[in-house]
């Protein structure tokens, strides 16, 4: 199901059917995992673990913050966020900041990689395999998007003009993102709740942007 989903909105849905259809296919993988018999618990939604999930996904946040912030403002590495993805106005960034990032990407992400799809590996088999696992399958969702995106950023576009310049930004984006599948597993396992790894990958996706739109200014 989720293979199925991410050829199908990374090939052939347009654009403006992210939102609804990433929300749709969470929907389905949270129904098959309440299904199983997945709790809130499992799911890292139990609202005794929400204080927990808070101080985690905060402190994250912050330092995620720090670093992107330092990064930009140095300009050996501001030239990092020269991003096709960050020339739009001030109304679609706040959309995307608002919207298409927090719910259309993030939410969904957390609820179906450290959600169900941790719970219900946990079930499985160890928290460690289970942890890998989930990781693995996160890294690989982002391999599509990353071959039809390799030319957004123009230094990610430099590498992926050489010969086999392309297949490495896809193996970096898995491995990137499967590293940081294992931070948002850690997190999720350390604080009890799927509050900590959402503050963390909001982060990550939003942070960069809004540094790149500003600098494009």
């Amino acid at each position: 199901m989720i293979a199925a989903g991410n050829v199908v909105r990374s090939t052939v849905l347009s654009s403006a059917m992210d939102l609804p259809f990433n929300v749709a296919l969470a929907g389905g993988v949270v129904a098959i995992a309440s299904a199983a018999g997945l709790g809130t618990e499992e799911l890292g939604l139990a609202r005794r673990h929400f204080a927990s999930g808070a101080r985690w996904g905060g402190a994250a946040f912050a330092s995620v913050t720090a670093v992107v912030v330092g990064a930009a403002a140095v300009p050996a590495t501001s030239g990092l966020f020269d991003d096709d993805r960050a020339d739009i106005g001030i109304g679609e960034l706040v959309v995307d900041v608002v919207l298409r990032i927090p719910v259309g990407t993030v939410l969904v992400e957390e609820v179906v990689f450290r959600g169900a799809i941790l719970g219900l590996l946990c079930r499985l088999t160890s928290v460690r395999r289970a942890v890998l696992g989930s990781s693995l399958m996160f890294g690989v969702w982002h391999a599509l998007p990353a071959w039809t995106s390799k030319d957004d950023n123009s230094n990610v576009a430099v590498v992926a003009d050489s010969a086999h310049g392309g297949v490495l930004v896809v193996v970096g984006t898995v491995l990137a993102t499967t590293v940081a599948g294992v931070v948002f597993c850690w997190l999720r396992r350390r604080s009890g709740s799927l509050l900590a790894p959402i503050l963390a990958h909001l982060a990550t996706n939003i942070v960069p942007l809004v540094a790149a739109w500003t600098l494009a200014r």
